[in-house]
């Protein structure tokens, strides 16, 4: 790592293993780079992916209900159905009761003592979606601060049929050349939690640990089959490991194996993180709104979060310009890290959401990682990859991009003693390249061209 004279862009240079560089491995990529742009920048084929998720998830009795709303053909917004977030200090007043008592609203637990005290959460499933949002807009016209529920999920649009895809590891972790460190700072992955799975590579050792938080992998019908985004925080931890192989990692979860989760349950995971002692968080997740105020549940989080800690959030794969949160908060706070993806040369990948929000990207098209043990679901990929017991595969998306910067401030944070995650983010930050609309540019891992 050089970061008082790099080559612009490339601060680690040949630090890392190359990535396996096969005929097959490139065909996976660009099959995975075509799904990304078709799947996620045409509004039908993105509203048939919902739909997609809302179907899988019907009536299971362990996830909250999602509805989409939005006009045809634009993209669909998605939100926890029956559930609005109202701020806590609003509860007196005569409108918040008049809503409460028209509607039937039920209120529900905020299950963190200090967000309770800014959020409170009610909720009536047989509420259809236009009158959820009436009443919100009639509470904000009181000028009561209130919002939808708003899901949260791991394109920020909900999921593309991208999957990953079986490749090469990278050999034991005690063969690993980059040398692993101590110190430093606890990295907090806020996902779909993490595999359970004791590899035989040695990677991910310790990680499941608690406070860390399991991937259940199979939840969604079919059985015997991973869910469509099983794996992704496992996936995520790999690449931070990779990154800086010293550092502790702890990862909660906030995303359902369908790669969904919501504003709420997003804060309060990132709370826990943080109440655990993590100082960088990685967070692989977004979500787009209806033109009203950022999310309120993680608002309020991020309100909580004492200044030394960095978050660092995904851009999204929408392709467009508009704003994905929490990555959207880095236009306010210097402690919020939004970050795009690449293409191997630098330049800014089409499928990436972009704009002058944005404040970091990297390479996100074939990024090598750990993955989890099982079969694909055959509406995903078919026929289906099987993967083995410790696994690795190869994935593209912001999601992937994130941990890279996150791994990045990591071993800064190691490297140079007494540098804080925020004052790291700033070092390496000096060492990338301006590519407009996805911030500064750094390459880290090597990629799967």
């Amino acid at each position: 790592m050089n970061l008082n004279d790099p080559e612009k862009g490339h601060p680690f240079t040949n630090d890392y293993p190359n990535a396996p560089d096969t005929d097959k491995y490139r065909a996976a990529v660009k099959t995975q780079i075509e799904k990304l742009n078709g799947g996620l920048a045409s509004p039908a084929d993105r509203n048939k992916i919902v739909k997609k998720i809302l179907a899988s998830r019907a009536n299971h009795p362990g996830l909250d209900p999602i509805t989409e709303f939005g006009p045809d053909p634009n993209p669909k917004l998605l939100h926890v159905t029956g559930e609005i977030l109202i701020n806590r200090d609003a509860l007196t007043s005569a409108a918040v009761a008049q809503a409460i008592a028209d509607n039937a609203l039920q209120r529900s637990t905020v299950e963190h003592d200090r967000l309770s005290g800014l959020v409170a959460c009610y909720r009536n499933r047989a509420l259809a979606s236009e009158k959820l949002q009436q009443v919100v807009r009639q509470l904000r016209a009181q000028n009561v601060p209130a919002a939808l529920n708003y899901v949260v999920s791991t394109a920020a649009v909900g999921k593309s049929d991208e999957t990953p895809e079986p490749v090469q590891g990278l050999g034991h972790f005690s063969a690993y050349p980059v040398p692993s460190r101590t110190g430093g700072f606890p990295v907090g992955i806020v996902d779909t939690g993490i595999t359970s799975e004791v590899r035989t590579d040695g990677w991910l050792a310790g990680v499941a640990d608690p406070p860390s938080e399991i991937d259940p992998l199979d939840v969604l019908p079919p059985t015997d089959r991973l869910d469509a985004a099983a794996g992704h925080g496992t996936h995520v931890s790999g690449i931070v490991q990779q990154v800086a192989p010293g550092v502790t990692i702890r990862v909660f979860k906030a995303l359902a194996t369908d790669g969904c989760g919501s504003d709420l349950a997003a804060a309060l995971a990132i709370l826990r993180a943080v109440d655990a002692g993590c100082k960088i968080l990685n967070l692989s997740f977004g979500c787009t709104l209806d033109g009203g105020p950022p999310p309120m549940a993680m608002a309020a989080a991020l309100a909580l979060i004492p200044n030394d800690v960095l978050i660092v959030a995904a851009a999204g794969n929408g392709g467009d310009e508009v704003k994905v949160y929490p990555a959207a908060f880095a236009e306010q706070s210097t402690r919020v890290v939004s970050v795009a993806g690449l293409q191997a040369d630098l330049t800014g990948a089409g499928w990436s959401t972009h704009g002058t929000w944005v404040k970091a990207s990297t390479i996100a098209e074939g990024v090598r990682s750990t993955f989890v043990k099982g079969t694909e679901w055959e509406e995903l990929e078919n026929p289906p990859d099987v993967y083995p017991g410790s696994s690795w595969a190869l994935w593209s998306g912001t999601s992937f991009a994130v941990p890279q910067i996150v791994g990045a401030v990591a071993r800064i944070c190691q490297e140079f003693a007494g540098t804080t995650p925020v004052q790291a983010w700033q070092l390496l930050r000096a060492t990338g390249i301006d590519v407009a609309g996805y911030g500064r540019a750094v390459k880290v891992l090597s990629t799967v061209p």
